[in-house]
């Protein structure tokens, strides 16, 4: 009776394996801003970059692309930590990446975690990587929730430019760059870091985003009116 997709990037998709329009909803995922606190954050001097990750490790995600780009020298060289939070069938492999870019003190695999545990390290970072790829069976990062609730958090926003991501943080990116170069993931982080006095204005705009665009009741409600016209339809 009805088709319902989070992004626009998955509507295109359906509309090309002939999914009928009249049918299709775009009603993006949301997320419980209350539950989330908002948080300025300003480039770190003397202590190290929380830099943070969220997501399955899967090939999509591009957490090996991510550790390919902390290799850059002038990265390499700064005071930094990576968070990785999630699990999945590439964590013994990106580990030993890891390990060989000499950077195993430096990463940190935090597993699956319990959202208590998600939220308390979303708000000790200071920057959210999103570096997702397009896989070799052609999936990718339709919305990205985790980075919802990055954006509603306060943190600066550096992802891919592919799937639903750009459309996600509109505005709000502090940088897109394109999928699976690690070189252009690294100049985007260097570039932000000499940007200061952008960090402020970044967070408050992620968190405006998510307000006006991915509020978990506005999803119930819209849901809900979908619903009831599909069963008004159908009776």
């Amino acid at each position: 009776a009805a088709l319902v997709v989070c992004s626009e990037f998955m509507r295109m998709r359906l509309l090309a394996l002939n999914a009928p329009p009249e049918k299709l909803h775009v009603i993006p995922n949301a997320v419980g801003i209350d539950g989330i606190a908002f948080r300025v954050r300003h480039a770190p001097q003397g202590k190290p970059l929380r830099l943070l990750t969220i997501g399955r490790l899967v090939p999509f995600k591009g957490v090996a692309v991510l550790i390919n780009s902390l290799q850059h020298s002038a990265i390499y060289a700064l005071n930094w930590r990576l968070d990785v939070v999630g699990d999945g069938p590439l964590r013994a492999e990106l580990v030993t990446q890891a390990e060989a870019a000499g950077l195993a003190d430096r990463i940190v695999f935090h597993g699956a975690c319990a959202r208590e545990k998600v939220l308390s390290i979303i708000d000790a970072s200071d920057l959210y990587l999103a570096p997702a790829v397009v896989d070799t069976d052609g999936n990718t990062e339709t919305q990205g929730v985790a980075l919802l609730e990055a954006m509603a958090s306060g943190l600066p926003v550096i992802a891919s430019r592919v799937g639903g991501i750009p459309e996600t943080l509109g505005p709000a990116a502090a940088a897109l760059v394109p999928p699976n170069d690690a070189d252009a993931l690294a100049g985007a982080l260097l570039d932000l870091l000499q940007r200061p006095e952008c960090w402020g204005a970044l967070g408050h705009a992620g968190r405006k985003r998510v307000e006006q665009h991915y509020d978990q009741q506005t999803w119930i409600k819209r849901l809900e009116s979908l619903y009831l016209h599909v069963k008004n339809v159908r009776n």
